[in-house]
């Protein structure tokens, strides 16, 4: 971008400090001091797409780079999405805020109040940036890491509450909404509508809509009254035109409203699924490890598909729903005007509807999430099969695969007919009293007529407006399990959403050119059911040095590596990395200097998806380096994409010993200063393993090395072998040397 005047424009803390309240509706001035200042590299070196993305992670929030002419970034930026522009360069470098775009005009944040806003023409906005007509510039949008829903600390209470989402920590309460699923959850209608308030604008207007299109769906039964009121007299054949145009103007207008009403609805789902999918994706790489000790992490993100349980039923609830609940009102409302005994006859009708909803209904909440709930047991199965295919076609496996698929089938109908009751009897009473209401209408009305107290036209209205009102509510019942369906959807939803996730705070880890020294004294960590998987530990790593671990299985050599790798938090004791405690740095800062390679290597896409990770600034020269030093790089150079190759999901065509490879491979590419293996050696063959061996234990290599292991013939190559028991509870983890060993 070209030098400007900035004689505008905002700081960078004036502008974290609008986006955070315009993103997150809360502002938090140290925490946006704490996140600068930890960047302070990228602010002095004037690197500001780099600064204003490390920031926004922060400050849980999510930055995203573009390119384009000024009508472009507007047409991006929205209330909960600012875009930001820069201006000038160095330290005379500013920002200005673009926050929303109605036709030709922009709502723009200039400075250098952060709290002023003004709705400014597109060819001013460019004079005052000193941009020229069509002229392209880079532009930031700003948005909630987290978007799913946007939890206020008041409906939440004593519980710690992520910007814009859900819950990390909630109070002991919270553990009496669970639904069976062995973990805290707000309950199911509130989670819903947490879902539904970021969408409280448009419902609003939704509602708008259908408040027209109630009053001005009423133009039947007014216009009936009135054909049959004249009935008596003399009736011109214009009289009739002019009511019938006046009836489908009327009418074509509040099928206009409907159709925009259809619309609206339209965004909204579509935006729910958008918020739900960014909200996850940022989520689940920062859930903490010990949140899948207890639940299957692939089988727990199926209930993602409920998304479009709440796009459908919400569909129908917000058009029908609320025009039904408006339609009643109005026509009730008008009913009571012509006569106090109408007017009784509503609230009687309006009890029993009161009546069918919270009494007739009680309990369908909880039956419909455990009839979810008895669904996705189904869906674990299945999903079970099809994951061990080699281990169900022995040992009777087939024969295991049907009972337990009966024996779930069986929970699942036990579920859905307790479920289906409850529905079924608040139709049973619609449908009674839609019989009923319409019958003691008819006998009510006519003996007020006859009396004289009530027209004929006013008779037929009432009619009408009563087989609207009961008619539509007794069409309700599917829109009732719609709702029920919603509710549960919603819930499922919200268990993914209160994964507790890894704090976003903690201090940068400076990166010295040298190997890390690590210290380890104390340590131990249970697992969520109080008992120690290791420790008490103490253990003392030298800047280099290459370390055997060793220990029978379920001694805690991966449960020390997870610790190690900055992926598992630890009961107590201390974890110094450089000097610095473990819990006090940031988590991404501090694994971006460590190498891991675990127990599950995950295949996944390309060759080249495989060696980066994300990691965009690594060279092609560095990926082949680090494929050639395990033996990979002949494997697919004579391959026609090359390291653009496909591998599968699952690595499916790589052998178990080629997949370790390629795990290593993606540990060592970026030179870390410590490097974690667990067991993966012991897949290899030895020709393999020598040659990897040799890479690993160069005594030029940039890491400190730890290496799990069953294999006498590796940990005898180790400058030191530490040996964990399986009983750390009672016995620390010993240091031997090599002829101890």
């Amino acid at each position: 971008m070209s030098r400007r005047s900035t004689t505008i424009g905002l700081s960078v803390s004036d502008l974290f400090d609008r986006v955070q309240r315009d993103v997150l509706k809360t502002g938090d001035t140290l925490a946006i001091g704490r996140a600068i200042g930890m960047h302070r590299a990228e602010l002095v070196a004037d690197r500001w797409t780099e600064l204003l993305s490390a920031v926004s992670i922060e400050l849980r929030m999510r930055a995203s780079l573009g390119e384009g002419v000024l009508d472009e970034a507007a047409e991006w930026a929205m209330p909960e999405m600012p875009v930001v522009l820069s201006m000038g360069e160095g330290s005379e470098r500013k920002y200005v805020i673009i926050h929303d775009r109605q036709g030709g005009r922009i709502l723009v944040t200039l400075g250098p109040d952060p709290h002023q806003s003004d709705w400014i023409g597109r060819r001013e906005l460019e004079n005052r940036l000193g941009l020229k007509r069509d002229q392209r510039t880079y532009w930031m949008a700003i948005a909630t890491a987290t978007p799913a829903v946007r939890l206020d600390p008041a409906d939440s209470g004593p519980s710690l509450v992520l910007p814009g989402l859900g819950v990390t920590n909630r109070s002991e309460d919270a553990h009496s909404h669970d639904h069976g699923h062995g973990h805290a959850s707000v309950p199911p209608t509130r989670r819903l509508l947490q879902i539904l308030r970021p969408e409280m604008t448009d419902i609003r207007a939704i509602g708008i809509y259908a408040l027209a299109t109630s009053i001005l769906g009423l133009a039947t039964p007014l216009a009936v009254e009135a054909l049959v009121a004249s009935v008596g007299f003399r009736m011109l054949l214009q009289q009739v035109v002019v009511l019938s145009v006046v009836l489908f103007a009327f009418l074509a207008l509040a099928a206009a409203f409907f159709t925009i009403q259809k619309y609206v609805v339209e965004v909204i789902q579509r935006r729910i699924f958008v918020r739900i999918v960014a909200d996850l994706a940022f989520r689940l790489p920062r859930v903490k490890l010990s949140a899948f000790d207890s639940q299957n992490g692939p089988e727990l993100v199926n209930r993602f598909f409920d998304v479009m349980t709440i796009q459908k039923t919400l569909a129908g609830l917000l058009t029908d729903g609320i025009y039904l609940l408006i339609t009643t009102t109005i026509g009730l409302l008008v009913m009571g005007f012509y006569h106090p005994y109408l007017l009784g006859f509503d609230i009687v009708l309006l009890a029993s509807i009161a009546f069918i909803i919270l009494v007739m209904g009680r309990g369908g909440v909880r039956t419909a999430i455990n009839e979810s709930i008895a669904k996705y047991e189904m869906a674990a199965w299945l999903e079970e099969l099809a994951r061990l295919p080699r281990t169900m076609k022995h040992y009777s496996g087939a024969d295991l695969a049907i009972e337990r698929a009966d024996a779930l089938a069986r929970n699942y109908l036990d579920a859905r007919r307790s479920h289906f009751r409850i529905v079924y009897r608040q139709v049973l009473f619609t449908v009674t009293l839609q019989v009923l209401a319409s019958t003691a209408l008819l006998g009510l009305g006519g003996w007020l007529v006859i009396n004289g107290q009530l027209t004929l036209g006013q008779l037929v209205a009432s009619e009408l407006i009563v087989a609207l009102v009961v008619g539509s509510f007794a069409k309700m019942g599917k829109h009732i399990e719609d709702f029920y369906d919603l509710v549960a959807a919603a819930d499922k939803i919200g268990h993914m959403i209160d994964l507790p996730v890894e704090p976003g705070t903690g201090e940068p880890v400076p990166a010295p050119p040298e190997p890390a020294r690590v210290d380890v004294r104390g340590l131990f960590v249970r697992d969520s059911h109080g008992h120690t998987n290791l420790g008490p530990l103490d253990l003392k790593l030298e800047p280099g040095e290459k370390v055997g671990l060793a220990g029978v299985c379920g001694s805690g050599k991966s449960t020390l590596l997870d610790v190690l790798g900055g992926v598992r938090e630890y009961s107590g004791g201390s974890v110094r990395y450089d000097g610095l405690e473990l819990k006090d740095v940031l988590p991404e800062s501090y694994r971006g200097q460590v190498g891991y390679v675990s127990a599950e290597p995950a295949i996944f896409g390309t060759l080249l998806d495989n060696i980066r990770v994300g990691r965009e600034g690594m060279s092609l020269r560095e990926v082949r380096w680090a494929l050639t030093v395990v033996g990979l790089e002949h494997k697919f150079s004579k391959t026609e994409h090359g390291l653009y190759a496909d591998i599968g999901l699952a690595g499916q065509g790589l052998s178990l010993g080629e997949a370790a490879r390629l795990a290593i491979a993606r540990a060592i590419v970026s030179q870390p200063r410590l490097l974690l293996i667990d067991g993966e050696l012991d897949l290899l063959d030895s020709a393999s393993r020598e040659r990897v061996l040799e890479v690993l234990l160069d005594p030029t290599a940039s890491w400190t090395l730890v290496l799990a292991t069953q294999a006498p013939e590796i940990l005898a190559k180790m400058d030191r072998v530490v040996t964990l028991h399986a009983n750390l509870h009672e016995a620390h983890a010993h240091a031997l040397s090599h002829d101890g060993h």
